[in-house]
């Protein structure tokens, strides 16, 4: 008993009870007259590519020195960031610790 997955739902099904009855799921039943083929004048006409020239791409003003010093000055902001969130935790810490001194037992 070979099995087929149903067009509607996917559900497995007997191959032999796929043209006689619809599936139990979804009520899908195979019709055997062909699917719909639309008529000839429906059909898009063919168009022809055109003998326009492809246009050249545009080239931006942009140079190497200009990316460059993007990322160098995208670096010093690192950097700089950096630096401030370590000084900052630096204080944090320093402000909130206690200098007491330690006692040790003997």
């Amino acid at each position: 008993m070979s099995t087929v997955a149903c067009a509607g739902c996917g559900m497995p099904r007997a191959a032999e009870l796929v043209g006689s009855t619809g599936c139990p799921v979804c009520g899908h039943v195979v019709s055997p007259e062909p699917a719909f083929e639309p008529p000839r004048e429906w059909a898009a006409p063919k168009v022809e590519p055109s003998a326009a020239p492809i246009p050249e791409p545009v080239r931006s003003g942009r140079t190497a020195t200009a990316s460059a010093g993007r990322g160098l000055t995208g670096l010093a902001g690192f950097v700089v960031g950096t630096a401030v969130g370590i000084l900052g935790v630096l204080a944090w810490q320093g402000r909130f610790t206690t200098a007491a001194p330690v006692e040790t037992v003997r």
